[in-house]
């Protein structure tokens, strides 16, 4: 009898084992799957709106001066809302930029930012560079705050990915100010994040300059 009952408890300890592995994935995919909250969806909307008003903006800034870098911040950030897009249809929500024009926005803010930062950015590439650069800033600290009050974990990797492509932009515009003989100070973060984050050794995507 004893021996049986130690062979049980054994069984018992195993199984544990076995079914926690399952129970994490069960517990990932109902949180992967839960309905957003009021502020997540309020977040995501604007995550859009923000994606596409870099890409506008971005967009105005390579048709002017033809860096390839503006072509490639907005290429990445069409990419990024295109992703949005499909996560909204996916929770059952209408396509918010279905009849979007580039350059115009519903949010009063953003129109307004965006015509200031173009009428920036037509002067010279030096400010263009600039307001690309303070764009970037801004999306990534709104993807970190956007990050830890969300608790969907499919919204969250959206998030991570755009706030990686993000900080691959960042980069990317500080080595071709660099270049310019520009000794860059952050606009909107932190100066000693900023530093951290432009660390040469830790580009994660590159375009041929």
């Amino acid at each position: 009898m004893k021996n049986l009952m130690k062979t049980l408890n054994l069984s018992r300890k195993h199984s544990i084992f076995f079914l926690l592995p399952l129970f994490l994935i069960i517990l990932s995919a109902s949180q992967l799957n839960e309905p957003l909250s009021a502020i997540e969806k309020e977040g995501l909307v604007y995550t859009l709106e923000e994606a596409r008003l870099t890409r506008d903006v971005n967009t105005f800034l390579y048709v002017k001066w033809e860096e390839p870098i503006f072509d490639y911040v907005l290429t990445q950030e069409n990419n990024n809302m295109v992703r949005l897009q499909k996560f909204i249809k996916e929770q059952g929500g209408s396509d918010p930029l279905e009849r979007s024009m580039e350059g115009r926005f519903n949010i009063p803010a953003m129109q307004t930012e965006y015509n200031k930062l173009i009428n920036i950015g037509k002067n010279n590439k030096l400010a263009a560079l600039y307001v690309s650069m303070t764009l970037e800033e801004k999306n990534y600290q709104k993807m970190q705050e956007r990050i830890q009050v969300s608790e969907n974990l499919q919204l969250i990797r959206l998030y991570g990915k755009r706030m990686g492509n993000t900080g691959d932009h960042i980069r990317i515009l500080y080595r071709d100010l660099e270049k310019m003989g520009v000794d860059y100070e952050a606009q909107v973060m932190e100066q000693n994040e900023f530093l951290d984050l432009v660390q040469p050794d830790i580009l994660l995507d590159d375009i041929s300059m």
